[in-house]
């Protein structure tokens, strides 16, 4: 009724998988592609050409028309998206990467379904959508290695980065981190592309670009401590690059922190555990015991102001905010000047927006970022914070309406300014940082 279309095909599947045996959810999935099913396509096309670059809305439509012909063809379909564009300008790169994406969607919906030979078919479709990008913009190299590594091709992906001698040592590093990003066993993926990174550093030792990309590499497999000494080995010799210690105060926020909350309470890890206000305030008061809090800070700070504009450097920026228990000012960042359209950006604002106690909207943008994750992954960091979001507004949600205020009050915001304030006032050096 509301339009939300997309969203109806993927919670019919979530039904199927977990209640099999109630013959209900299956009779409502056959109604939807039959009788139903001319409604729903006309919606469905009507929603795409409301939002074209939307790929969880061409997924949708590639899927329900599969449904209803299993010879549908998928290639022919994706690429009418870009039908109307001239190859090689701005609007085509941006709808052929969405094909691509809405192609990769599709797949791993259908996988999930255990349609396997659907989901090869689509996965096939986007590879050759990304050949055909690449043909066009050598620079959307990266764009094909997803592609075969979502496909399960991962073997021909490293062949292909390390044959791809053509292209700079910088996209080269891009396509590495790609292939772990979404490689199905990132460790794994990581002991491959590892020596492979190190080698192309060896030919730019001095090269800070080449190191955040091995340490952006490092945090996709979960590597945080390796990827923590590489960016510190960076600032000795780039103490000014903003990257870097933007992704370092990232890294000491969202995991030396949860070190703090389990040696001062005893408790589970931070990943084991309900994400709470009180576990931030907590955090808050034991890592300023040994300076973590003045470092976080000072780096966070500087990386911001020397480069205000940088997209990454605000995301990293705000998850340090969000890890500090100052949500407010962690979802100003996020959504003003603009929101930041990213899926990290998603759950980051869905888990400010939750500790702000604005649960609908918090489980309406963490479940949209639990869909684009498919295409853009999270790290593992942040895929552990955006299930306990999705689980948390779950159960705030299904209990009744909400108090606006919600479970963490404003003074609590407050209170992380003051003690930010106080950390620069204490001759800590951070005020003379700044």
């Amino acid at each position: 009724a509301m339009g939300r279309l997309e969203r109806v095909l993927l919670l019919r599947e979530e039904g199927a998988e977990r209640y099999p045996q109630r013959p209900e959810i299956h009779r409502a999935i056959d109604l939807i592609h039959s009788d139903l099913s001319g409604e729903l396509e006309q919606r469905l096309y009507r929603l795409a050409e409301w939002e074209p670059l939307n790929p969880s809305v061409q997924a949708a439509l590639i899927r329900h028309q599969l449904a209803v012909d299993p010879s549908f063809a998928v290639l022919d379909s994706l690429q009418q998206l870009t039908a109307d564009s001239q190859p090689g300008s701005v609007d085509w790169l941006h709808r052929m990467r969405t094909a691509c994406d809405a192609a990769a969607l599709a797949a791993d919906l259908e996988a999930r379904s255990g349609r396997i030979q659907t989901a090869d078919q689509l996965h096939a479709a986007g590879q050759s959508l990304a050949g055909e990008l690449v043909a066009v913009d050598p620079l959307q190299f990266p764009r094909l290695v997803q592609q075969l590594v979502r496909g399960g091709r991962l073997s021909e992906a490293v062949s292909r980065i390390r044959n791809a001698a053509e292209f700079p040592p910088e996209l080269r590093c891009v396509a590495w981190i790609e292939l772990v990003r979404f490689a199905d066993q990132r460790r794994e993926a990581a002991a491959i592309v590892a020596p492979e990174m190190v080698q192309l550093i060896r030919t730019q030792p001095d090269s800070p670009v080449l190191r955040v990309a091995y340490a952006e590499m490092l945090l996709s497999a979960g590597l945080e401590d390796v990827a923590e000494e590489t960016l510190r080995q960076l600032l000795t010799f780039a103490p000014d690059d903003a990257t870097a210690m933007s992704r370092l105060a990232w890294i000491l926020a969202v995991h030396r922190l949860k070190w703090v909350d389990e040696k001062a309470t005893g408790e589970k890890a931070a990943d084991e555990k309900a994400f709470s206000a009180n576990d931030a305030e907590l955090r808050m008061r034991a890592g300023d015991q040994n300076g973590d809090i003045a470092e976080i800070l000072q780096l966070a700070h500087l990386a911001i102001d020397a480069d205000p504009g940088n997209v990454l450097i605000r995301v990293n920026h705000a998850r340090v905010m969000l890890a500090l228990g100052q949500y407010s000012d962690s979802l100003d960042i996020l959504v003003m000047p603009e929101r930041i359209d990213s899926t990290a950006a998603l759950m980051e604002e869905a888990a400010a927006r939750l500790q702000l106690g604005q649960v609908e909207q918090a489980l309406e943008l963490a479940r949209e970022a639990d869909v684009r994750r498919r295409y853009d992954p999270l790290v593992p960091a942040d895929e552990i914070l955006l299930r306990q979001v999705i689980a948390q507004a779950v159960e705030q949600s299904s209990s009744g309406p909400s108090d606006q205020r919600g479970p963490v009050q404003n003074d609590l915001t407050d209170a992380g300014r003051r003690t930010t304030a106080l950390i620069r006032g204490t001759g800590t050096g951070v005020e003379r940082g700044l």
